[in-house]
């Protein structure tokens, strides 16, 4: 069991044996193996942005595996731009879920997304033969309990380990890319070498160009794209360094082009000498936007953050700053990426703030200095 609350550890210290005799009583479970006939499946990540990302390794070999089966992907509303047109699926499920849409409330139209009860009723009315939690998480088991889902796999995380169809050993300093691919071996589907496969859209390669147009920024530029925002401020790198950086970068190479994205929180003070060559789009791009915008970049630089797993989609090479989270868990899932990480006094254990500077960048990010960037980008550019 991973549950970092005390409040949640007490919580289900009660709930969990209640639960334990309900599906004893009341629920059957179906074991589930590599001959199991499965025509509706569906692959459940509706939480952060970059899980749904990395969650799209499994798409392909599920398709290899049952080409003809009714492949449905849920994920929460601010991932949905990415989704909508993905050839490996054949039904898109939008669903709000309060637990995960906190942060995110304030940044995304949720009104185009199923409230909990609606999912399960949803669910009971075209049952899936295969519900696949990639996250393990005990709400979402029970919502596919509650949904009439015949198979059920997931990992032992959080509990209902006896609804579980099959059981996968969970490792927790796996990669999150490994760690989702081999929920598909008790199907017999093995992955020796998994890849993110997010195809980017003609239409967001044209909607960008427009926009980059609009900008001032030319199509033929030697671009290179920033992502200096996180969730936490904790992860982030600070804007001094970001802005020493910059000027040693352009020095060097006078005729490169920056894009620094990011949401509509996005505040990124431009020196005025600077401006002609850097352009802020705060907001103003959609993810499948920004996916192209990647694409037609020399190099992506950000810390732990959505944007870096969604360059790693393609092939573009990534420099990803590291500090207080696990790079062996978390970083972009490509050849292409090279990692600076800084020391990280609290271990890199989960946590939302640091001692060093309270509500600011953390001490282990301020130790990435930016003539560590610098030497790591020129290689690069």
């Amino acid at each position: 069991m991973a549950v970092h609350s005390p409040r949640k550890r007490l919580a289900l210290a009660f709930i969990l044996p209640a639960l334990d005799l309900w599906l004893r009583l009341f629920h059957r479970t179906r074991p589930v193996d590599a001959s199991t006939p499965l025509q509706r499946i569906l692959v459940f990540r509706p939480d952060h942005i970059g899980d749904a990302i990395m969650a799209t390794a499994i798409l392909r070999p599920l398709r290899e595996k049952y080409p003809d089966a009714h492949v449905a992907l849920c994920v929460a509303p601010w991932s949905r731009d990415l989704f909508e047109e993905h050839p490996a699926i054949d039904e898109l499920i939008i669903v709000d879920l309060p637990w995960w849409s906190k942060v995110r409330k304030r940044l995304t139209n949720t009104s185009v997304a199923l409230t909990p009860l609606q999912l399960i009723l949803r669910l009971r009315r075209h049952p899936f033969d295969l519900f696949l939690d990639v996250r393990g998480d005990l709400r979402h088991i029970l919502i596919a309990i509650l949904g009439r889902s015949r198979h059920i796999i997931a990992y032992n995380r959080t509990g209902a380990d006896r609804a579980l169809s099959a059981t996968v050993p969970y490792h927790y300093r796996e990669h999150e890319v490994i760690k989702a691919v081999r929920l598909l071996e008790p199907l017999g589907i093995r992955v020796s070498e998994p890849a993110l496969y997010l195809p980017i859209q003609d239409s967001a390669r044209a909607s960008l160009a427009t926009k980059l147009q609009a900008a001032s920024l030319s199509l033929h530029a030697a671009l290179l794209t920033l992502c200096p925002q996180t969730r936490v401020r904790v992860k982030e790198w600070p804007e001094t360094h970001w802005q020493e950086f910059i000027r040693a970068l352009i020095a060097k190479f006078p005729a490169l082009s920056i894009a620094i994205a990011g949401d509509k929180s996005l505040s990124f003070p431009v020196p005025p000498d600077l401006a002609p060559q850097i352009h802020l789009f705060p907001g103003t791009l959609t993810l499948s936007e920004l996916g192209a915008l990647f694409q037609r970049s020399r190099l992506v630089i950000g810390a732990d953050s959505a944007p870096l797993h969604l360059a790693a989609c393609g092939p573009v090479p990534i420099i990803a700053l590291f500090g207080p989270t696990y790079p062996e868990l978390y970083a972009p899932f490509t050849k292409n990426l090279t990692l600076l990480t800084g020391n990280c006094a609290c271990n890199r254990d989960l946590h939302l703030d640091c001692d060093f500077a309270p509500g600011a960048p953390g001490r282990c990010m301020a130790e990435i200095l930016p003539a560590h960037l610098l030497r790591a980008a020129e290689k690069k550019v």
